[in-house]
């Protein structure tokens, strides 16, 4: 084997490391920030969230934040699933202008699509009410 081929190979196992790492660092660093979320949405979660932001000086503090942070989650979580209504409907309403324009193969894709996208989002939201 020759130094230019040497060199050849030796730069492309390195171009195809580098793109591994990329590809498992990028992926790393998606689940983890998804993974927070998912926390963020549970019942308390955006409390615990808060606290390890906020990091009370102590207890009588943490007591009051608690306070005002359960009754801002509810109505953050009030609003999140207002948001998936009027998404929900925004859909529906897509749909019925589309179903007049699109032939049946054509109306089975986008019906298809749209059901792989409502079961990923069930999947990423336990319990949620869709």
């Amino acid at each position: 084997m020759t130094t230019r081929t040497k060199s050849a190979l030796l730069l492309f196992v390195t171009l195809g490391v580098g793109m591994l790492l990329g590809v498992l660092g990028a992926s790393a660093l998606q689940n983890r920030r998804a993974e927070k979320i998912r926390e963020a949405r549970e019942h308390g979660g955006m409390v615990r969230l808060m606290e390890t932001v906020i990091q009370p000086v102590d207890e009588a503090q943490r007591a009051q934040l608690r306070v005002a942070l359960e009754k801002s989650e509810d109505r953050f979580n009030a609003a999140r699933l207002g948001c998936h209504e009027i998404l929900g409907s925004q859909r529906d309403s897509l749909l019925a202008d589309l179903d007049v324009l699109l032939n049946p193969d054509q109306r089975e894709r986008v019906s298809e699509w749209f059901s792989r996208d409502r079961n990923k989002s069930k999947r990423r939201r336990p319990g949620s009410r869709r």
